[in-house]
């Protein structure tokens, strides 16, 4: 004759926002797919958040110089110009280009947090 099993109920993720520490009862496979269920979630809030930055910037926002930008981040013009198409605070004007002085604030803040 079998044993019965236990079932172990799988967090969700309305209870793992409530207690976080059940992460350590969550198979990798289930992890996975709760990840994929808030994977939609996490951009659209991110969106909301630079789109609510970038509305409250462009008002004041105004354009620096790459040497500005530069030693606002602590790197060299030539770091500017190497990752200018990673760098979301980068425009080109012809064949030069500037920066938007809040996008590099909002950069650097999100730098800082990550």
């Amino acid at each position: 004759m079998s044993r019965p099993t236990a079932l172990t109920a799988v967090p969700t993720l309305a209870h793992l926002l409530e207690r976080p520490e059940r992460v350590a009862d969550v198979s990798p496979a289930t992890a996975g797919v709760l990840l994929a269920q808030i994977a939609p979630l996490q951009t659209a809030l991110l969106a909301r958040v630079l789109g609510s930055v970038n509305r409250q910037s462009d008002a004041i926002d105004r354009c620096i110089s790459v040497e500005t930008t530069a030693a606002r981040l602590g790197v060299s013009r030539q770091w500017i110009y190497k990752h200018r198409a990673t760098l979301p605070f980068v425009r080109q004007i012809g064949s030069r280009i500037r920066c938007r002085e809040a996008g590099v604030t909002a950069w650097l803040e999100g730098q800082r947090s990550a």
